[in-house]
């Protein structure tokens, strides 16, 4: 259940990168940026928690986390980038958005864009995605 939601969410990351025509990295596997180009996306998936929705052996399990997005470009010449990228993610992130993967549905529920970083080499935008599911006990 938990790698399904993780898939559906990760394959958005996915669709995104690839109508940005950027690359992205997966979770837990090395990525050089070196050779990178200008733009590229790099996933996070944090549980937030998970909690019984009823007292029963039988009840399903609210699973709530956040997808964090940061995107990389290039300093100097990739702000331009990141804009289009943030508008492109708040696309297709939108609030209320239903991702499914394998049976399992992951309900988006808000997005947020938090302050750029910066350093002469890259900017860095981190964007929050709260999603939530519902999944078997």
């Amino acid at each position: 259940m938990y790698k399904d939601v993780d898939e559906a969410l990760l394959k958005q990351v996915a669709d995104t990168a690839t109508a940005l025509g950027c690359k992205w990295s997966k979770i837990n596997k090395p990525f050089d940026v070196s050779n990178k180009g200008e733009l590229y996306l790099s996933p996070y998936i944090l549980m937030i928690d998970n909690e019984p929705t009823a007292v029963n052996s039988n009840c399903t399990n609210r699973y709530r986390g956040i997808l964090q997005i940061d995107i990389y470009a290039r300093g100097g010449k990739g702000i331009s980038k990141i804009y289009s990228a943030i508008d492109e993610i708040k696309t297709k992130f939108k609030r209320g958005t239903i991702l499914t993967n394998n049976g399992q549905s992951v309900r988006l529920r808000r997005i947020e864009t938090r302050a750029v970083q910066s350093s002469p080499d890259w900017y860095k935008q981190p964007i929050d995605v709260t999603f939530e599911a519902e999944t078997i006990n």
